[in-house]
């Protein structure tokens, strides 16, 4: 039934499935792309997953966003993931806007999706599927030269200045509204 909120929530999540389905296939590489890294808990443990696997899982993400409270909730779960073995990159130029995932050579996503709730469930966002060929190789060639224009993120929450740690907690609890 089109009224049905059970069908429309299905509808709305069919892009968080499709993204979840594509990190969880990653067998050498996993490259995301995002402004906005505020993931729900089946994304978080899809990423840390791979890594743990020993899939080449790199996260791109910018230094600081127009949101502080997506900064404090985003850093929350930088640790998780680089003590699961993902590499994480703070993109130190203007505001990073590019959204990309490239799994292994098999797949790439490009779109106006970010890796939070507000795209999976608020926002009606569109992405483009590639698979395989030149494109999936053009866009892992453009996220290498992104990279070059990043600083790696070492573990560092134990060592956070107690202010910016509650204001991370304050903001993770708010991560769903995010």
């Amino acid at each position: 039934m089109a009224g049905d909120p059970d069908v429309t929530l299905r509808a709305v999540e069919r892009l968080r499935y499709f993204i979840e389905s594509g990190i969880t296939s990653a067998h050498a590489r996993l490259w995301l792309t995002t402004p906005y890294f505020v993931p729900g808990e089946a994304i978080l443990a899809a990423i840390a997953s791979a890594a743990h696997r020993g899939v080449d899982v790199r996260l791109l993400v910018p230094h600081k966003t127009d949101s502080i409270w997506v900064d404090a909730a985003s850093r929350t779960y930088h640790d998780e993931l680089l003590a699961a073995g993902a590499q994480i990159y703070l993109y130190e130029s203007p505001m990073l806007h590019a959204k990309t995932a490239i799994v292994d050579d098999a797949l790439a996503i490009v779109g106006t999706a970010n890796l939070d709730n507000r795209s999976f469930r608020l926002n009606f966002e569109v992405v483009a599927a590639f698979y395989g060929g030149q494109c999936v190789a053009d866009l892992a060639r453009a996220f290498e030269v992104d990279l070059a224009h990043a600083k790696p993120q070492l573990r560092r929450e134990a060592r956070s200045p107690f202010a910016q740690r509650l204001l991370g907690s304050a903001a993770r609890l708010l991560a769903p509204q995010l």
